[in-house]
């Protein structure tokens, strides 16, 4: 039988991974032993199909690609758990920023009553702010809870700094890529881009959204809106960088907790955090304390 793929036959001799090493980069969970022979039930042709499939969404990984909400498209790229953000902004080809923000926050767990506050903060304090100085700005990228309404505020502005989203590949669903279920979220599509983590659930996005600040290589903050445990360690995270962390006190649960001053949240960060309390009710006045902190000249 001819095979495409080179003259490795998948239906030879059982062959390792590390035979393809100069054809592919394979991602973790794919690493092993390649059977010689299918599982039972399945035909060689149908065990081969679904093995050059695989081979081909391991070469897609790390490639750009767009997401098309209608009239709106967006940039994306399938990244593996660990890769640094310094490598993959570039491949994203972002406009000019000069800041960045990284929001972490609530997402379906956000009680009713906080989205119409955290709505119109992102409206009048990180939407205008981001639009003038030309900020970076970075959230959980989903069609709920702070990054909905992170893009509504965007759209609803008619902004074009770049809105970055990051999520675990393994949760979302998206116009052209894994059909809705259950147990995926649909991304939101106020946003410009998004980076979808390979891995496992929840969380495995952290550190690629902790690591962004830095590997923005600009001035940047971390800005807590609501969360629960996951944000909490990133909170925790974002401290052990050493980078500056806004609270919003009055967007609830764990961003209520960590503003206050006697909490159990609060006292699990680390010595001489950087940490500062905004109230969601003063959006103007945590532009003037993000303006402070990023130190940047009026463009």
């Amino acid at each position: 039988m001819k095979n495409s793929l080179g003259p490795f036959s998948v239906f030879s001799a059982p062959l390792r991974f590390k035979h393809f090493a100069p054809i592919v980069k394979c991602t973790p969970w794919r690493q092993g032993t390649v059977r010689a022979r299918p599982p039972s039930g399945i035909m060689r042709a149908e065990w081969r199909v679904m093995w050059v499939g695989r081979m081909r969404e391991d070469m897609a990984a790390n490639q750009p690609f767009a997401i098309s909400f209608g009239e709106r498209q967006a940039t994306a790229i399938r990244v593996e758990s660990g890769e640094l953000p310094e490598r993959v902004l570039p491949m994203l080809a972002l406009p000019p920023y000069r800041g960045a923000i990284v929001v972490h926050g609530g997402a379906s767990a956000l009680e009713a009553a906080a989205m119409a506050p955290v709505r119109a903060f992102f409206a009048e304090g990180v939407v205008p702010l981001a639009e003038e100085y030309r900020l970076l700005v970075a959230d959980g990228a989903t069609q709920t809870g702070v990054a909905r309404l992170a893009g509504q505020a965007r759209a609803a502005a008619g902004a074009t700094f770049p809105l970055v989203g990051v999520a675990p590949h393994r949760y979302a669903t998206y116009p052209g890529g894994p059909s809705p279920a259950r147990e995926r979220f649909a991304l939101n599509p106020d946003h410009s881009h998004f980076v979808l983590v390979e891995g496992g659930g929840f969380g495995v996005e952290s550190e690629f959204l902790v690591g962004l600040l830095r590997g923005a290589g600009v001035p940047g903050l971390a800005l807590i809106v609501n969360g629960g445990k996951i944000v909490l360690a990133e909170a925790r995270a974002q401290a052990g960088q050493r980078n500056p962390i806004v609270i919003v006190r009055g967007s609830g649960r764990v961003a209520d907790r960590l503003a206050d001053s006697t909490s159990a949240e609060r006292r699990t960060l680390p010595p001489g955090t950087r940490l500062y309390v905004t109230d969601i009710r003063a959006p103007l006045a945590f532009r003037a304390l993000a303006l402070r902190l990023l130190a940047l000249p009026a463009p």
